[in-house]
């Protein structure tokens, strides 16, 4: 960030918290409706901040023929019926210069009554067809529809019919994204009388979906990780748990891996819930099982004794529930060679030609295994 615009920042923190700061506000959020061909004038007023203020459009369209002046005077003859949203800022004369935004909703009335009467047009997706109708009221029938030229385009893959009494977008997306454009509505009486409106479609990626419906099982003690499959839509993705709980040790990360070292038997059920780019949203309920890890004596080959040196070797268990009581099962050591809960101890004292014990391991719920 460039030094000055740190120093705005900075300055504009520091004003907020003192004394007699206000905030920049608007004397009006909706303006007086305008007539087609007819002057208009209306005078904005601001207050907050340090005045003077200086007014601008920011984004979106005024009526060809208006223009919005540097002190807040909207005012001209409007060429065009229709609605023109736009956002005004208001900028003020503090060193920080201090601005604020503000939506607006200029209507312009047709001298003929024509008038785009929809509200809004449904949002798509990529790969699926899409259709939405148009309507209009007032002028002379049958309407001619088009786009307004350099005021925004359609999504890729569809197009306006051009010619009905009840207008129409269609087509088949085949690019995500929000897109803004404004729609003319030209009567049939010769004149060229015309009403415009802006409109936004939001075309969706292809289907989000989360394609994991159940994790493979996980084992008590034992270190899980397993990731949540999830395609569609846009990136980035906002995931979490919305609804049910993980098993206990367990995590759920931001990139839809579970993972961690389960501490507790049973079944747990939980919903996965994933947010894209573009606010799409699916969900998916998912069981995840954590039963008693297998009950196993490690398999590791014992170190040669030798007699009259002292003699020390181990074994260990995994799996099943710990403490661990390990015993011979069968078998005969070696003479001076104890054996006590997985620990060879002693001294040879003779050398057979060759020893053999089969040791056998149990937990507190009487699990064996043996070797």
């Amino acid at each position: 960030m460039p030094l000055s615009k740190i120093t705005q920042t900075l300055l504009l923190a520091l004003l907020c918290g003192l004394p007699g700061f206000s905030q920049i506000t608007l004397n009006t959020q909706s303006l007086p409706i305008a007539t087609q061909g007819t002057a208009y004038s209306t005078t904005l007023a601001a207050n907050g901040g340090t005045p003077p203020y200086t007014f601008s459009v920011l984004s979106g369209v005024v009526p060809s023929g208006v223009s919005v002046s540097t002190a807040g005077v909207i005012s001209g003859t409007p060429a065009t019926a229709g609605n023109f949203r736009f956002i005004l800022q208001v900028r003020d004369s503090s060193v920080a210069q201090t601005t604020a935004d503000f939506p607006l909703l200029l209507e312009v009335n047709s001298l003929n009554g024509l008038k785009i009467t929809t509200a809004s047009l449904a949002n798509g997706q990529v790969g699926l067809g899409y259709s939405t109708a148009l309507s209009a009221i007032g002028g002379t029938p049958p309407y001619i529809w088009d786009t307004f030229p350099g005021a925004g385009l359609l999504p890729n893959g569809l197009s306006i019919a051009t010619n009905a009494s009840n207008g129409s977008i269609l087509g088949t997306p085949n690019v995500a994204g929000n897109y803004n454009f404004v729609v003319r509505v030209t009567d049939g009486n010769g004149l060229g009388s015309s009403a415009l409106a802006n409109f936004s479609i939001r075309i969706h990626s292809s289907v989000l979906s989360i394609n994991t419906t159940t994790l493979p099982n996980g084992s008590l003690g034992v270190f899980y990780n397993q990731p949540v499959s999830i395609t569609g839509g846009v990136l980035p993705y906002s995931i979490s748990i919305s609804t049910g709980a993980l098993p206990q040790g367990l995590g759920f990360s931001s990139s839809g891996v579970v993972s961690g070292t389960p501490t507790a038997l049973g079944t747990a059920n939980f919903t996965v819930r994933v947010t894209d780019a573009l606010n799409s949203v699916a969900q998916q309920s998912i069981a995840l099982t954590i039963g008693a890890a297998q009950f196993a004596i490690n398999q590791v080959p014992l170190p040669t004794a030798q007699v009259g040196i002292a003699y020390s070797a181990n074994v260990t268990a995994a799996g099943g529930t710990s403490p661990y009581v390990l015993t011979i099962l069968s078998g005969i050591l070696p003479q001076g060679i104890t054996f006590s809960n997985g620990s060879f101890t002693g001294t040879a004292t003779i050398r057979p030609r060759r020893a053999e014990a089969g040791v056998a391991g149990s937990t507190p719920g009487n699990r064996q295994a043996s070797r």
